[in-house]
């Protein structure tokens, strides 16, 4: 009855844990967590060309990924210049499940350091981006359609 005991003592230690560190996950605050442009303000922008250089365009898409909350959209929009080098990234968060939320707003945080200057055409896939397996899954699955619109 002893041993009984115990285990159910380390699996109810392990399950406490498990939710403190998932608690810990979900709730962190919107300061924590880098501003990320929104699908409006890339619409604002693109309302003015004149921010543009002239030959710049902006190829954009929207994908959908599965993940163990069900599944998300997330959308990219790369400005390229003339010579198919990108400027400016912008990713459309638009998970609606608090851990994916998270993760599509870390990638979102880090994807432009990573692609500015590198021309689309020449790029085949990146690694993973803030630490989001998924949404960089999603991204190197929506490079053809962006590259189709060079």
């Amino acid at each position: 009855m002893a041993v009984v005991s115990k285990k159910i003592v380390v699996i109810s230690v392990l399950a406490l844990a498990s939710v403190v560190v998932l608690w810990q996950a979900v709730s962190r605050s919107a300061d924590d967590v880098a501003p990320v442009a929104t699908r409006e303000a890339v619409l604002e922008e693109s309302v003015v060309p004149l921010a543009m250089k002239v030959g710049a365009r902006k190829i954009s898409t929207k994908t959908r990924y599965d993940n163990p909350a069900g599944g998300d959209e997330v959308g990219f929009t790369l400005t390229v210049d003339e010579e198919g080098a990108i400027t400016d990234v912008v990713v459309d968060v638009l998970a609606t499940n608090p851990t994916s939320r998270m993760r599509q707003q870390a990638f979102a945080s880090e994807l432009p350091q990573a692609l500015k200057g590198k021309k689309l055409r020449d790029l085949e896939a990146i690694d993973k981006i803030g630490g989001s397996s998924l949404t960089t899954k999603a991204f190197n699955e929506a490079l053809p359609e962006m590259k189709s619109q060079l």
